[in-house]
């Protein structure tokens, strides 16, 4: 049986009491990360942003309290490249990719290596 839900910001719930979770946002363009972090704080959640995949390894360490918005076309380390690093790294975070220009071929690395993450 689930705990009962406990509210936080705005709309949002949590069945977690006492835990923060982070959203983390990986995301080369600056008017998209910083929309996402306007939404997102707007809920109540916390944000994280980085420009770039090598920011967020040398700045932080994800503990599974949350998720992970990652662009899959970065500039140096791509948003699959990050995926490899993180399923290597036993990292535990939940992931969701997103593109602007979505292809096929992304869809299966991604799924790839989803599937050697879990």
């Amino acid at each position: 049986m689930l705990p009962p839900k406990r509210r936080y910001g705005k709309h949002g719930t949590c069945r977690i009491p006492n835990v923060v979770a982070t959203v983390y946002v990986v995301e080369d363009d600056g008017a998209v990360r910083d929309s996402l972090r306007v939404l997102l704080e707007s809920e109540g959640l916390t944000i994280v942003a980085f420009a770039s995949a090598e920011a967020f390894l040398s700045e932080t360490q994800p503990d599974g309290a949350g998720c992970l918005l990652l662009d899959w076309h970065l500039p140096g380390m791509s948003g699959h490249e990050l995926l490899e690093v993180l399923s290597r790294g036993k990292m535990e975070i939940a992931v969701v990719l997103m593109s602007g220009d979505p292809d096929p071929a992304m869809r299966r690395a991604a799924e790839r290596t989803v599937r050697r993450c879990w």
